[in-house]
């Protein structure tokens, strides 16, 4: 399988398969439950990342944080069974993105670039 995505290797990724609950409870209608097999090699590189690299934050609550990117994948079973595909990985910046020329409005780069100045408040 190629692709063209040229960006930063994942540091980690970690897979998991999201189920319907078909306990038939109504407490239970609509939830879903995960039992993931992580490699320990995987957690590993995940905790390297998060204590050395990982770009930390506080949360609302006052922990600090780093913040992971999840995808979620519909798939089919063997036995005929619809699931979701979980890909945890390390979070990556959105690339920016050049509008097509004659597309900006005018003065809209002044306003980005205070946009992109002002402080978050955490």
């Amino acid at each position: 399988m190629t692709t063209s995505y040229n960006g930063p290797a994942d540091r980690f990724t970690l897979f998991s398969n999201i189920i319907h609950d078909k306990s038939g409870k109504p407490d239970r209608a609509g939830q879903m439950w995960a039992v993931s097999e992580w490699p320990v090699d995987e957690i590993m590189a995940l905790a390297n990342w998060a204590a050395n690299e990982a770009e930390k934050f506080k949360n609302r609550k006052g922990q600090v944080c780093v913040k992971v990117q999840q995808n979620f994948y519909p798939k089919q079973s063997e036995a005929g069974n619809s699931y979701l595909l979980g890909v945890t990985k390390d979070h990556k910046p959105k690339r920016e993105a050049r509008p097509a020329p004659g597309l900006r409005l005018p003065g809209s780069e002044d306003r980005i670039d205070a946009l992109l100045n002002e402080d978050i408040p955490f």
